[in-house]
């Protein structure tokens, strides 16, 4: 019954008032307030408890190990319970040279954070973008079945549609400058490429595509004017990105610190994880948002994960049960 229910739980978005109005009255969005749940897990850690302290004595061999196990699986499924009702789980939105110490959770409500951060910098690392052939007057990829495409970098070559294309020279930050364009590592600047496509009746064309920022208009070479064919560059994609900051702690401490996706940054009892950031701007944004976690009773889950695999190890080495005298197996 447990296992069901979590399965609904890991398929039905939980606490989101986007959910269909059905999914809201089956009460399937708030799994863990409903009763069968509450039925479910209680009579659950009830015959795991039990199970546990029958043998508790005695308390040597395979004893040991089966306690490890249990204890560890009953602590993990207690602090994860008791920790979902403490989570707190807020995001901070930061711009250059201004201190924030206000974070908000997701209905929009502010609440005053025990630190406080200053944005210093948004980092991003990029993807090459790749070469594609657009309808230049719906922007849709050509063909749509299967889209072709390749990665762009100095020297690449590749065929799409018949068209043997040639990079000539990829910048990954440049402006435009006439009817070429130049390195550049300016505000706004945007990647752009030579390119050199020779076409089946043997034509060659040669020009500059980029993908624009939103400083740049994008730009395309014509390639069949009969079927609107052109050659376009994908907007790159971010492959990393991360925030500097100047942290602020109420003992009053004064740090920079990176906060990165995956590795987030401790202070107060809180972690914080970069989270997003505005996408309008790429990796010029002049904002970040940072995710702020707190979760008191992890340590707890973690220490039941660690009683689960000690248990487990020592039931694999040194918990055989001795044989008995008369060849029997206590």
């Amino acid at each position: 019954m447990v296992t069901f229910l979590v399965l609904i739980m890991g398929f039905t978005l939980q606490e989101d008032a986007q959910n269909p109005v059905w999914v809201q009255k089956l009460g399937l969005s708030n799994m863990t307030g409903s009763w069968p749940f509450l039925l479910g897990i209680t009579y659950f850690m009830a015959s795991l408890g039990m199970a546990t302290i029958k043998r508790v004595i005695p308390f040597k061999g395979r004893n040991i190990g089966f306690f490890l196990n249990h204890a560890g699986l009953y602590i993990i499924i207690l602090g994860g319970l008791l920790g979902s009702a403490d989570l707190k789980r807020y995001t901070m939105q930061l711009y250059e040279g201004e201190i924030v110490w206000f974070a908000a959770d997701q209905h929009g409500h502010q609440i005053e954070m025990p630190l406080a951060l200053e944005l210093i910098s948004f980092n991003m690392e990029e993807y090459n973008p790749k070469v594609v052939i657009i309808d230049p007057y719906t922007g849709r990829i050509i063909p749509e079945s299967i889209p072709q495409m390749f990665e762009i970098e100095s020297g690449h070559r590749g065929t799409i549609m018949g068209y043997d294309i040639e990079i000539k020279r990829f910048l990954k930050l440049s402006a435009k400058m006439e009817d070429r364009y130049e390195p550049v590592n300016d505000f706004g600047s945007a990647p752009a490429a030579l390119v050199q496509v020779t076409a089946q009746d043997g034509s060659v064309i040669e020009g500059w595509i980029s993908s624009g920022s939103f400083m740049m208009p994008h730009s395309l070479l014509d390639l069949n004017h009969e079927y609107h064919y052109s050659l376009a560059m994908t907007i790159p994609q971010a492959s990393h990105y991360s925030s500097d900051v100047i942290l602020y702690t109420q003992a009053g401490d004064v740090e920079e610190a990176r906060i990165e996706v995956n590795h987030p940054v401790s202070a107060e009892g809180w972690k914080l994880y970069q989270y997003s950031y505005d996408d309008r701007f790429g990796r010029w944004s002049p904002s970040t948002v940072i995710e702020a976690i707190r979760d008191p009773w992890l340590p707890v889950v973690y220490t039941g994960i660690f009683m689960v695999l000690f248990g487990s190890v020592y039931l694999m080495t040194l918990g055989k049960s001795p044989e008995l005298k008369d060849g029997g197996v206590s």
